[in-house]
């Protein structure tokens, strides 16, 4: 071995030369590798990442413009409604070719009642709850009236009571009692909503208490649809069939159910609680008012990332976890809940909640629940779009129960920008994977309306957008009449930009590879091809193979040792430096960065195999060079030592 140094020392600048050239190219294979493979961990990351999701919303066929007269409760007000000729279905969506990951599906908002639990309570700087009284009463008018308009009446009756602290407190109201003298407040939209009250005589209706008025809101009515059309089912306690009414109406700004035509307020005759049908239906609304702070949302979805609030990563989980694919593909009795209705109700991860679901919402925006106006006071506030009656005037019966395990507590990254206006997600709401559900909602059924982008969504294979537009323009008639919206999260942008990464450092790795070979190709023709009459004379001297291998190889060894360990040390160090660089330049744009939410940080993820990576390039380099050096030597040593003499050059 000692030779063999003292042989590499008698040529100290092709030593150095070769040292220098062999270190550059480790340094640029080590650099590009590790580039090469960075980018490949990154794109893989964001293929899994990263989720391209369409929002299907269909065109209404008209807006009809409805004006409600002024009256001295309420100003005129004009009413956009959305009308639809027909209720076009996701299923319209299901095309052959189409290779979807989670097929189009208009998701169902299921309504639970939950009377161990209690709604999110939102006070006001006053420290009083935000809410409005609510009444059903019977009541005798002072004097005969015409409505609309203001009528003064006593009451006789209270079936329903909800007082909040707040009107109690802050506006000052007094308790509702029998016999207390009150003004009632009616509103109505059209002559044929007029009543006609006589001193004497005895009515029912629904009042809501806002800004010291009693306003008059609906009678019973139910909106119990059909599975198959879509119609409303015919019964007693159904809106006369005007025809006219939209299929689904939504305001601008704030969400509007049609009333039923029927006066709201109805006059309660002898045998009305005995005999008359309509006894029992208002007790039946009785019920759904005593009960309404105890309904609460579910949402049934086959994947978070079908919800855009979660797609968008306006959400986060903050303790537990999210629900996983597996537990949506097999219909896990599992579910997430807001943090703040959580904490509410000192529900917490692992607990288990039993959901009776007892009516099914299609095509409806969750916002519309426990929403008032505040046009007018004196305009009527119960506007859910829907009624818990269903066609015979009696409260749905649960059609699904099981019990839930809570894993997941999810909550806004911006406080104030989640669960107002529209949004697909509530404060009270669950959520629930829709294969958990295992019995039909085609007789429970209270809302029915078109596919909006906050309730119907499926999910394609990332970066196919546009040839999955193309393909479903093609083969969907109905098209025209959709609005389909793409977001990929910016997976185009940052695989653009990935890909050329991946690019430039393959390019790199491959100069890398190309440089070492070329290297070591020439320090081996130097310092083994050349060396024949070296090799002849040392085994003339009596010098064994062995000997003669070790002599020659080993200083090439050592040499190329200490070259590819100096650059895998100084492409370690570069790779470093780089990585502190990106890290603390403030220009570096993390917008559709992976790990820009704080919670994912992909930069740690090739780390484990990066460490063997600046072992096993060196290696694998020595071993290399080793091996084609001894396979060189291996031929010379074939050749006769005469032959090898002969040969000119060293």
């Amino acid at each position: 071995m000692l030779n063999s140094l003292k042989q590499l020392l008698r040529t100290p600048f092709k030593t150095l030369l070769f040292f220098l050239l062999m270190t550059a190219s480790t340094v640029l294979l080590i650099f590009g590798a590790v580039m090469l493979w960075e980018a490949h961990v990154r794109i893989g990351a964001a293929e899994a990442e990263f989720s391209t999701v369409g929002t299907v919303e269909q065109k209404p066929d008209a807006v009809r413009t409805e004006i409600i007269s002024a009256t001295e409760c309420a100003p005129e007000l004009s009413l956009a409604l959305h009308v639809y000729d027909e209720v076009l279905l996701p299923e319209l969506l299901k095309f052959e070719g189409a290779e979807y990951i989670n097929e189009p599906t208009q998701r169902p908002y299921y309504m639970t009642l939950l009377p161990e639990l209690n709604p999110i309570k939102t006070l006001t700087t006053d420290g009083f709850q935000v809410d409005r009284s609510s009444y059903i009463i019977e009541f005798t008018p002072i004097e005969d009236c015409g409505l609309p308009g203001h009528a003064e009446v006593k009451v006789v009756r209270v079936l329903h009571r909800r007082e909040t602290s707040y009107d109690l407190g802050v506006q000052g109201m007094e308790p509702m009692r029998e016999g207390n003298e009150i003004t009632l407040c009616y509103c109505g939209y059209s002559a044929q909503n007029a009543v006609q009250l006589k001193a004497g005589k005895t009515y029912i209706c629904t009042l809501i208490y806002d800004l010291g008025l009693y306003t008059v809101g609906p009678a019973p009515f139910s909106t119990q649809y059909d599975a198959e059309d879509g119609a409303l089912l015919t019964s007693s306690a159904k809106r006369s069939g005007n025809e006219t009414v939209p299929v689904d109406t939504r305001l601008t700004f704030f969400s509007f159910s049609s009333f039923p035509e029927r006066p709201a307020i109805e006059e309660v005759t002898e045998g009305f609680w005995a005999e008359d049908e309509q006894g029992a239906l208002w007790l039946e609304w009785v019920k759904v008012h005593d009960s309404y702070r105890n309904y609460f949302l579910v949402q049934a979805v086959n994947g978070l990332q079908l919800i855009p609030e979660f797609h968008e990563k306006q959400v986060y989980i903050s303790h537990g976890r999210e629900i996983i694919d597996e537990e949506f593909r097999t219909g896990a009795a599992v579910c997430m809940v807001s943090r703040e209705f959580a904490v509410s109700n000192r529900l917490t991860v692992g607990d288990t909640v039993t959901l009776p679901l007892v009516y099914a919402l299609y095509g409806y925006l969750p916002d519309r629940e426990r929403t008032y106006t505040e046009i007018s006071p004196g305009y009527p506030t119960f506007h859910r779009g829907y009624s818990p009656l269903n066609a015979e005037g009696k409260l749905y019966a649960p059609f699904w129960e099981a019990e839930y395990e809570i894993v997941g507590l999810y909550e806004p990254l911006a406080e104030g920008t989640l669960f107002c206006g529209e949004s697909s997600l509530a404060k009270e709401m669950f959520i629930i994977p829709a294969k958990s559900v295992k019995a039909s909602d085609k007789n429970n059924i209270a809302h029915y309306g078109a596919m909006h982008t906050l309730n119907t969504s499926f999910q394609i294979q990332n970066g196919t957008i546009q040839e999955f537009d193309a393909k479903l323009r093609a083969a969907v008639s109905n098209a025209e009449k959709l609005v389909i919206t793409y977001d990929d999260n910016g997976y185009s942008k940052v695989m653009n930009d990935l890909e050329n990464a991946r690019l430039s450092a393959f390019l790199l790795c491959a100069v890398g590879v190309l440089s070492t070979l070329g290297i070591m190709i020439l320090l081996l023709y130097f310092f083994v091809v050349r060396q024949k009459k070296r090799t002849a004379i040392e085994r003339s001297l009596g010098m064994t193979r062995r000997q003669c291998a070790v002599s020659l190889l080993a200083g090439i060894m050592i040499l190329t040792l200490l070259s590819v360990a100096v650059g895998s040390i100084c492409g370690a160090a570069l790779m470093h430096g780089m990585e502190l660089t990106e890290c603390s330049d403030p220009a570096f744009d993390t917008m559709y960065s992976l790990w820009a939410d704080g919670e994912t940080e992909l930069t740690a993820e090739p780390e484990a195999p990066l460490a063997y990576m600046y072992i096993l390039l060196p290696l694998c380099v020595l071993v290399l060079t080793g091996s084609a050096g001894y396979i060189l030597l291996h031929k010379n040593m074939k050749t006769e030592v005469m032959l090898l003499l002969s040969v000119k050059g060293e």
